[in-house]
């Protein structure tokens, strides 16, 4: 295999004596020629490393996105129920009875399947309310002006903005 110098172009003979990173000729790095000869990025270009580091060599990009996820889970950590143990949410969720909770719901929706799905974990009973499957449902959902599902009637208070076990629970605690 031949190896050709980026910076002087001589030919690298198999007989050569320095190591065989270094151009015998020049005596430069082939690495290093290599890097000094190919063409500097314009402004314009992006790439990864140009665009990821700063000029200290930091990931700003990278610890953002770090910040800003873990802002999310502290946020989402903090608004858990205070409710949401022990013997209270046991006691809450056997004073409720099935016509105390009606959840309008469709048969796609993932958001809906969660709340049931936390309602059921608790043991909360509720009515579930499909309006793609009754028209009933749908007539009744229309009424409220309900715009989106899972939409919840928790004895009488009217959840439009999808599922928050918060406002569930303060619904339902007399």
């Amino acid at each position: 295999m031949t190896t050709t110098c980026p910076k002087c172009r001589h030919v690298r003979e198999a007989d050569a004596t320095v190591p065989s990173w270094q151009c015998p000729k020049c005596g430069v790095a082939y690495a290093k020629a290599a890097d000094a000869v190919a063409p500097a990025p314009s402004a314009t270009s992006w790439t990864p490393s140009a665009r990821s580091r700063s000029a200290d060599g930091a990931p700003w990009g990278k610890m953002l996105l770090g910040a800003v996820v873990l802002g999310a889970a502290l946020t989402a950590f903090q608004r858990l129920p205070a409710m949401a143990s022990g013997p209270d949410l046991a006691k809450l969720a056997s004073a409720t009875g099935p016509g105390d909770v009606v959840m309008f719901t469709t048969s796609t929706c993932p958001y809906c399947k969660q709340a049931a799905s936390w309602m059921n974990q608790y043991g909360f009973a509720f009515t579930e309310c499909n309006t793609e499957t009754h028209a009933a449902c749908a007539q009744k959902f229309q009424s409220y002006g309900g715009n989106g599902v899972p939409y919840l009637v928790v004895k009488g208070h009217h959840m439009k903005n999808g599922f928050n076990s918060d406002e569930f629970l303060e619904a339902l605690t007399p």
